[in-house]
């Protein structure tokens, strides 16, 4: 195993590293970040945001033997790489220590990235299917009912159900005869809607409360919460 010193990738300056990564099948990117100093793992995750702005003849030609594949391949054109989409797919397999690290020195040190990987980090319909049962009961307890019938508009099925399973049967009914008397809801409420339950999911990560499973993880474990009461009206059993 290579120290973070000895990583090939760190004899690269953060510009060069990015787009040898992102040029990596994508199972390897994690690895490539991961044998990275801390300080470069911020700096290369800033230049993989930035990389559909570069001129990529002029990198390209600075890392011909990393990337002579790709040269042999493409003489006149290169498709383009990065952004904050394949950041926040790197990022998300990184350990949670890691990943707060990025976000809050790149919160410091650029705002509006951070907020781009942010929003592409915590996708709704990734990480609801994900969260134990346990979790979801706590999360429809911080919550506003209709931000959560804005947010299941135009959801999979499976994350719809994730969140009826843990709903009595008649807060489910009720909760579907109020969504189908909703007017027609904008692509911005849905939005809005699954942000604002997504910062909630976040902060009660933050406060140790509960775990979002990361990169392919599901939840673990079986939860011991009684079920919901049938004859219990409220959102949450």
């Amino acid at each position: 195993k290579r120290s973070s010193e000895n990583s090939p990738f760190n004899k690269l300056d953060p510009d060069e590293a990015a787009i040898a990564i992102m040029y990596l099948p994508e199972n390897q990117r994690v690895l490539a970040l991961s044998s990275l100093p801390p300080e470069k793992q911020l700096a290369v995750v800033q230049s993989i945001c930035k990389l559909p702005n570069f001129d990529f003849r002029h990198y390209i030609a600075m890392l011909k033997q990393s990337l002579e594949r790709i040269i042999e391949a493409e003489t006149s054109y290169y498709k383009p790489v990065g952004g904050s989409a394949a950041a926040a797919s790197i990022i998300k397999h990184l350990p949670t220590r890691i990943q707060r690290m990025i976000i809050e020195n790149l919160e410091d040190t650029d705002p509006e990235t951070a907020a781009s990987i942010k929003n592409k980090l915590y996708v709704f319909e990734e990480i609801i299917p994900k969260l134990s049962d346990k979790a979801i009961r706590l999360v429809l307890s911080e919550i506003n009912v209709q931000d959560l019938m804005y947010a299941l508009k135009n959801t999979s099925n499976a994350v719809q159900e994730k969140i009826y399973n843990n709903m009595s049967k008649r807060a489910v009914q009720n909760f579907k005869e109020d969504m189908e008397l909703l007017s027609p809801v904008t692509p911005t409420l849905i939005e809005n809607a699954q942000k604002t339950i997504i910062c909630t999911i976040r902060h009660l990560e933050d406060i140790g409360e509960l775990v979002i499973p990361r990169g392919d993880e599901t939840a673990l474990g079986t939860d011991t919460a009684s079920p919901a009461n049938d004859d219990d009206d409220q959102l949450i059993p």
